[in-house]
């Protein structure tokens, strides 16, 4: 019988719990972030990959529009991917 609350961790598109390996990885990313990123799109990347913004609520203390936010977010993933292959196999 539903009860009207499900734990986090069984509803769709929840996150998988924490572990060790996770944080590390996170800390690996926020690292690189902080290296490769422009302060205003660190600040993208921060509020809507750490703190879960969307582009809308991100824009708000951003004083811009949400379309900038989705691009700098844009630019900050692809720094990020790139600088992860610099490091990956093969390098």
């Amino acid at each position: 019988m539903p009860t009207g609350y499900e734990p986090a961790a069984a509803m769709p598109g929840a996150p998988a719990p924490e572990s060790p390996t996770s944080r590390s990885r996170f800390s690996e990313l926020a690292c690189i972030a902080r290296e490769v990123l422009t302060e205003r799109e660190h600040e993208a990347w921060e509020l809507v990959e750490v703190h879960g913004f969307t582009a809308e609520e991100a824009a708000v203390p951003m004083n811009c529009s949400s379309s900038s936010v989705r691009g700098l977010l844009l630019r900050s993933r692809a720094k990020i991917i790139r600088r992860l292959g610099d490091c990956g196999p093969g390098s």
